[in-house]
């Protein structure tokens, strides 16, 4: 956020693909963030729309949800840490869940930005082993695997993984890698991926670097 002497405004950022917006949907029991009251100046600005909410709940780890309601005369953003008890409720059913006599923009507006995924829908990348270590020797030709596998759905298209050698005392040329790349496109999928050994004189310690994008 920028502040001068007189004003106060946010940059123009636009929250990215993995924030999420939930229209005509509150949290009735959730525990609101109360730290967040000495930032009441910024409070305001963020009230200007849920997109600008929602970015100003990414600001804080225990802000996992938001809330922006229109409805009043002076459009109000609410940081929440949890989802209540009841959770999200949807509610469309009457004027009153309209901000505008037309009944077009829904009067609340609910979310969570993307470290909530991560921290409550385990949206992350796992690995089996879980320590990440492998052993290779004679016994197993040199070779070892390891599982890459998805914590939650993607909220669009898929997650690739292109595993790397980044540290060896052989050349990486000696290190065989199948698949180069994996991709996943739900929770409920898994890929292997073999690592071979060609030069076990020199070999020592190998670290391989997962390189992960969306």
């Amino acid at each position: 956020p920028l502040a001068t002497r007189n004003s106060i405004s946010f940059c123009d950022i636009q929250p990215g693909n993995d924030f999420v917006f939930q229209e005509f949907t509150s949290y009735p029991s959730a525990k609101r963030f109360k730290a967040v009251d000495k930032y009441r100046v910024f409070t305001q600005v963020a009230s200007a729309s849920p997109e600008r909410c929602a970015i100003f709940c990414s600001f804080f780890r225990q802000c996992l949800y938001f809330q922006h309601t229109a409805k009043e005369l002076f459009p109000t953003c609410t940081l929440l840490e949890d989802a209540g008890e009841e959770g999200a409720v949807f509610s469309r059913n009457s004027s009153d869940d309209y901000a505008d006599d037309n009944m077009r923009i829904p009067a609340i507006v609910g979310g969570y930005p993307p470290h909530t995924r991560y921290t409550n829908q385990n949206a992350r990348v796992l690995f089996f082993p879980e320590d990440r270590q492998l052993i290779v020797s004679s016994s197993s030709n040199f070779e070892a695997t390891y599982e890459v596998y998805l914590g939650a759905d993607p909220l669009r298209g898929s997650i690739w993984i292109e595993p790397k050698v980044v540290s060896s005392r052989t050349s990486a040329d000696d290190i065989l890698i199948t698949p180069k790349k994996v991709v996943l496109y739900a929770g409920n999928s898994t890929a292997i991926v073999k690592v071979k050994v060609m030069n076990t004189l020199e070999a020592g310690n190998i670290v391989i670097e997962n390189r992960i994008t969306s």
